[in-house]
């Protein structure tokens, strides 16, 4: 029997413009805290204005800016645009790693960059592990 995937919808609301700063620009989704999700990055789909797209996802505290409260954001791979108070559907489809804090923003760019490949073989190439 499989097990279903997880999903949680909410609104894109503007965050502090890091995801932008570093190269992937995130959509930093408020949603309904009755759906936890595990802290960690994952591969994800992202249903927004009807479309969907490949979604790199973290759940979790940015130990990187020394924050303190959880955030969800998005990367939405392949997209550009204003999606600032849209509702979006993340499915969750499979964790990539934990969090982790690293010594230097360089550092920390690729490693998105080597996770945003990642989801594009996970969810291209149909390795579709469940939650």
């Amino acid at each position: 029997m499989q097990k279903a995937m997880k999903k949680i919808s909410g609104k894109i609301v503007r965050g502090k413009g890091r995801g932008r700063s570093l190269g992937f620009a995130t959509a930093n989704i408020v949603y309904d805290t009755k759906a936890p999700i595990e802290y960690g990055i994952y591969a994800c789909w992202a249903m927004v204005r009807g479309s969907r797209f490949l979604a790199a996802v973290s759940v979790g505290v940015n130990e990187m800016f020394d924050e303190k409260e959880p955030t969800v954001e998005a990367h939405l791979l392949d997209f550009s645009g204003d999606i600032y108070g849209e509702n979006v559907e993340i499915t969750f489809v499979k964790r990539l790693r934990e969090m982790q804090r690293f010594d230097t923003v360089e550092e920390l760019k690729k490693q998105i960059k080597r996770d945003v490949e990642e989801v594009r073989r996970a969810l291209c190439a149909g390795a579709w592990h469940l939650l």
